[in-house]
């Protein structure tokens, strides 16, 4: 995984040797002929510019031309584009993040994001300047300070990634806070503890596409407060979940071989390979049959044995928290015209169980992949997320996990319309208000019925 480019730091410090520092008044630069030339691409050397102004400052950049300009990793912090053109332009990594573009057109212009590499700002975030390094200081008494780092994505180096933790930390989240002081008292005792990296969730509730991307990388989900953990070695994720929903010291004592070993993560995911198996192969042929469906999903479980029935109950309650966000929920909202607490569990059950495509193309473009699913208002249907339960229950078995979402996961009903408009237009246009999609009724498997 890319994270930044480091060349970032010479690009920009090169212009402090010219006389240009990040105050400078925009007006002052010709843009026509660079300090630095042209660049191989015969663009006028502008790589590495950064223009920063206080927030209460903003700077306007209005009615220019840019021609043939190479940006490249420039940076435009707290400015306002008007009214410009760039033409025949290089902006590979230009940072407009606090920057609007108005009205200006980019003709021929290339451009990329990237996660830039910046010098450590720590102050911008109150977590890790107060509230977390209060906490370490009485959490984590003996552990050498160097193992716990508050930090950013951007500030993370690849080596960082040999052998770490990586937690996402929410300062108003009682169950967050639970899954810090556990964590920190298991590094404690561990013999070889690895680096830990804490995230604050609030850096990560707004962000550029590719940091949003590096974010479901590393948790497979968007953080909600709930002790959101990634356990990597040799940069690869072993392994994310949320580890509030679970036993918490007693998944961290679980996790930490792992990064000694990688005894366990075959069989790990041997189980999910099983769990999508079982899963996929109970899907009707030809066009959607919720009822045919369920009958074969309940055969599908009734032959699984008390132990991997404990298996893929666990495993199915891993897919719910990992998935549950509020985007599903949102999803369920529009595609129902409302949807409560109990709908939205059947909503979660029954989108996983429509298979393992379908599950992981939804998290990385919900509306896309829902609005195309056949049969979506479907989803709603009640009968599916019972089956498991009564199999059990049948069994005399006791059920480990929760699996159930609601209130417990952190999800609440979104009440702007607008807002998940926007962000989900295809699924609004498709189902929201449309009376033929409501009331979908249940479903049972026939087995049961009769029972």
């Amino acid at each position: 995984m890319v994270f930044f480019d480091k060349s970032t730091y010479e690009l920009q410090d090169r212009w402090k040797g010219v006389g240009v520092d990040v105050d400078i008044d925009f007006d002052t630069i010709d843009f026509a002929h660079s300090p630095f030339g042209l660049t191989e691409d015969g663009l006028h050397d502008f790589r590495g510019l950064v223009i920063k102004r206080d927030r209460g400052d903003i700077a306007l950049i209005q009615n220019k031309r840019f021609e043939k300009c190479d940006f490249s990793l420039s940076r435009f912090i707290n400015c306002q584009i008007k009214k410009c053109w760039f033409v025949d332009c290089n902006l590979y990594g230009v940072d407009f993040h606090s920057c609007p573009v108005e009205n200006s057109p980019m003709p021929n212009c290339k451009r990329e994001m990237i996660i830039y590499f910046q010098r450590p700002a720590l102050k911008e975030s109150i977590i890790r300047q107060n509230d977390f390094s209060y906490l370490i200081k009485s959490y984590a008494t003996t552990l050498p300070p160097e193992l716990v780092v508050a930090t950013r994505l951007d500030l993370l180096k690849e080596s960082d990634f040999e052998r770490a933790i990586v937690l996402c930390f929410d300062h108003e989240s009682c169950p967050s806070d639970a899954v810090l002081k556990a964590l920190l008292d298991e590094l404690a005792l561990a013999v070889n503890p690895p680096k830990l990296f804490v995230l604050c969730k609030n850096d990560y509730t707004v962000c550029s596409k590719p940091e949003q991307k590096l974010i479901s990388t590393l948790f497979c989900c968007q953080p909600l407060g709930l002790g959101e953990i990634a356990w990597v070695k040799n940069q690869k994720v072993l392994k994310s979940e949320r580890i509030a929903q679970l036993p918490i010291r007693e998944t961290i004592a679980a996790r930490l071989p792992l990064l000694d070993s990688q005894a366990g993560v075959g069989p790990q995911k041997a189980a999910e390979a099983k769990f999508w198996q079982i899963v996929d192969s109970a899907l009707p042929l030809g066009p959607y049959d919720a009822q045919a469906h369920i009958e074969l999903y309940h055969e599908k479980v009734m032959a699984l044995s008390d132990e991997a029935l404990l298996e893929f109950s666990a495993l199915f309650s891993h897919f719910i928290s990992q998935g549950s966000t509020c985007d599903l929920a949102d999803a369920a909202t529009l595609i129902g015209t409302g949807c409560g607490d109990d709908s939205l569990n059947d909503f979660a059950h029954n989108w996983i169980l429509r298979g393992q495509s379908i599950y992981y193309n939804s998290i990385q473009n919900l509306d896309d992949t829902l609005s195309e699913l056949d049969c979506a208002h479907l989803l709603l249907i009640e009968g599916f997320a019972y089956v498991i339960s009564e199999v059990m229950e049948s069994r005399g078995l006791e059920l480990q996990f929760s699996l159930g979402i609601g209130g417990f996961a952190g999800i609440n009903v979104n009440e702007n319309l607008a807002a998940m408009k926007k962000k989900q237009p295809k699924l609004h246009k498709k189902y929201w208000n449309k009376k033929k999609y409501m009331n979908v009724g249940a479903v049972r498997a026939a087995a049961s019925a009769a029972e």
